[in-house]
């Protein structure tokens, strides 16, 4: 008996008969690895979602805070890093976990731990999606004081061309999926969920939506013709001879684009499907995918923001937002990882020698238009006359301040 609301026996509303109390939630089936490779093949929508986050998230890259920053970007791009850490994003995101094996050379062999102090060179890195890494209880770190406790201190990898092979977890690093509780990974042999699992039935509405509007779309005009007497010929027997006199009608209108009939007993006409209130319709199952994936309809559909006076910029700033948020959780984990090494390599920039201090620092993901950036120089001149003016900063400290089209947008001092 519920003492702490409203009650109604007539209409049953908070009694045990409330239709609005009986839900609870379903059992969920996840996608399996063959129907995640099947929808990031062929499924346009599904692959969007998996890789606009993680293109985003890489898009303007970053920079160190070191000396060094400049030659590190180089060395990065001879390695083709930002595309590769892009790829093991997706890959991530698509199967629930991957694993980003750097090929370092310090004279060990890959089931060894990485010898930091004779990391001679970067040859390249690999990616293996989750269905390729195996780990057995024996190889988990199993000193509740380590930090590492839990995890595997060796993973078995099993190409999809070419033999399998251990490697010490000090050479990959582990690209997260879809965070879950530590009860469902240890449930999904310890990784993540894939990003789409929580947007599959939204996804397998709006498909529906598409095949019904196609269905409706190809059955908008159907032709309706009358035939006189139409019941005792085809219970007579006449079936040849309703089918001919079809035939000659569809040929008439074909040929002479007239059609011939029978003034006593025969009608012609068409009628066409309402499709009033579809393109609503349709629009609301896209707006459902947009707000479980968090990407903002102008990028996830290219559709434009509807409403007056709407550009969709907040959207697209709210997302970059999100994006941001990513940025420092899950990517700043793994590029200051892939960082110190490229330092430590004797072949790189920093001849093995990692600075005293350094972090990374990411670009702005919203650049600003050419009229944007006009409109910034020209404020930032005006103050810097006004500087000048009062005699606050000398010509000698505005100039230095100004080297550089980003030193546009800080203060001087």
């Amino acid at each position: 008996m519920r003492l702490d609301g409203w009650q109604n026996f007539f209409t049953l509303f908070g009694t045990k008969g409330d239709r609005t109390t009986r839900g609870t939630p379903g059992l969920h089936v996840r996608f399996t690895q063959p129907e995640l490779d099947d929808l990031y093949a062929g499924g346009g929508l599904a692959r969007r979602i998996i890789d606009l986050p993680a293109q985003d998230m890489t898009r303007e890259w970053f920079t160190t805070t070191d000396d060094g920053s400049e030659e590190l970007a180089e060395y990065m791009d001879e390695l083709y890093m930002q595309p590769k850490v892009t790829e093991a994003l997706s890959i991530g995101r698509l199967f629930g976990g991957a694993l980003l094996l750097m090929l370092v050379d310090d004279g060990r062999d890959l089931s060894e731990p990485l010898n930091e102090r004779n990391v001679r060179s970067i040859d390249g890195f690999r990616i293996y999606d989750r269905w390729q890494i195996n780990w057995t209880q024996k190889s988990l770190y199993s000193d509740p004081k380590l930090a590492k406790y839990g995890h595997p201190e060796s993973y078995y990898i099993t190409p999809y061309a070419g033999g399998g092979f251990n490697v010490h977890e000090s050479r990959v690093i582990r690209i997260p999926g879809l965070a879950v509780s530590e009860r469902k990974r240890v449930e999904n042999n310890g990784w993540d969920y894939s990003v789409l699992e929580p947007v599959k039935q939204a996804l397998m509405d709006l498909d529906s939506s598409h095949r019904a509007s196609a269905s409706i779309i190809q059955d908008f005009v159907q032709t309706v013709m009358s035939v006189k007497g139409l019941t005792d010929m085809l219970s007579g027997g006449q079936e040849e001879a309703v089918k001919k006199r079809l035939d000659i009608m569809d040929m008439s209108r074909s040929v002479l684009n007239t059609l011939l009939m029978d003034a006593d007993g025969e009608s012609f006409s068409k009628q066409s499907s309402s499709v009033s209130g579809l393109s609503d319709l349709l629009n609301q199952f896209r707006i459902q995918v947009s707000s479980i994936t968090g990407i903002p309809m102008t990028k996830l559909f290219g559709q434009s923001p509807g409403g007056m006076n709407a550009t969709g910029e907040s959207d697209v700033r709210n997302y970059y937002d999100e994006i941001a948020t990513q940025q420092s959780y899950v990517l700043r984990p793994i590029l200051e990882r892939l960082v110190r090494v490229c330092m430590l390599s004797k072949a790189g920039p920093y001849g093995g020698r990692e600075p005293d201090s350094w972090k990374i620092q990411f670009n702005p993901l919203w650049q600003m238009s050419d009229k944007e950036m006009a409109e910034v120089r020209k404020l930032t001149a005006e103050t810097d006359a006004l500087y000048l003016q009062w005699a606050v900063f000398g010509s000698d400290e505005i100039s230095e301040a100004r080297e550089g089209a980003e030193s546009w947008k800080n203060p001087v001092g």
